[in-house]
């Protein structure tokens, strides 16, 4: 994988973040996608210069109570079914990443330019604070 320049696709970096996400313990929801919509909307909204372009090109639709992305739902759910993801927990209420994957996907990430790197840091850092437990929920601006 050549992601050079912040042109990492949406779905490359979904990858790299759930990889992420598991190696730093975060619990992701499943059928919860609440969290997963706001992470991303605030992604979105972020003025970082790393900030990959396709985070400009994702609509998110405010028919609910918080906005909603159809291409992360897709997206998330595809990782899911192709057992790319696995939520075989007993209610299937968190995501985990089963180990082959995992590390086949941290030897793509290793690969990912300096900017984009920074920005899974970034967008790492915002997880831990969306999936904690006691996240305030809100409705964003």
């Amino acid at each position: 994988m050549d992601c050079m320049g912040n042109e990492i696709t949406a779905g490359e970096f979904i990858k790299m973040l759930v990889t992420q996400m598991s190696r730093a313990k975060i619990q992701m929801p499943f059928h919860e996608e609440e969290k997963w919509h706001l992470l991303f909307y605030k992604l979105k909204l972020t003025d970082s210069p790393n900030k990959p372009h396709f985070l400009g090109k994702i609509k998110f639709d405010w028919d609910g109570a918080y906005p909603k992305s159809r291409q992360i739902s897709e997206f998330l759910q595809a990782l899911h079914w192709n057992a790319s993801l696995s939520a075989s927990n007993p209610y299937y209420e968190k995501i985990s990443l089963p180990e082959g994957v995992e590390k086949l996907w941290i030897e793509h990430g290793e690969k990912l330019d300096l900017p984009t790197k920074k920005f899974l840091e970034e967008a790492v850092s915002l997880a831990k604070e969306e999936f904690s437990p006691a996240a305030r929920r809100e409705r964003p601006e």
